[in-house]
């Protein structure tokens, strides 16, 4: 029988034991965890790459809208004038229809008016 237990490789000296330690594992543990958290985040921004890149070849690039900003300032100019005074609430928000089906009476009032 040797000195050397049964467990040890040929030809070496035995490993320390335990081969790890437990402050070992843990960090070893964590850097496997943080290269794998890295690989997914760079993959997850190479697949967003790759869909916006897709859309941009498939319609050209976007280029910006002017319309949103005129109709804005449209309904900005029409909410001041009402303010101010300068368009009656009342006949900015009456429809023709129902100016042309009160037209002949007004006229009428108004031709009462002329006569008196």
């Amino acid at each position: 029988m040797s000195s050397v237990p049964p467990s040890t490789p040929p030809g070496g000296t035995p490993p320390p034991y335990p081969p790890y330690d437990s402050k070992t594992q843990w960090r070893v543990y964590r850097a496997q965890q943080r290269a794998a958290w890295k690989a997914q985040r760079d993959a997850w921004k190479a697949q967003s790459h790759a869909w916006k890149a897709s859309y941009v070849s498939a319609y050209g690039p976007r280029v910006p809208s002017v319309v949103g900003p005129i109709i804005l300032i449209g309904i900005g100019i029409v909410a001041l004038l009402v303010l101010s005074g300068r368009i009656g609430a009342g006949d900015f928000c009456r429809s023709p229809s129902e100016d042309r089906a009160q037209r002949p009476a007004r006229e009428a009032a108004i031709a009462g008016q002329a006569r008196v």
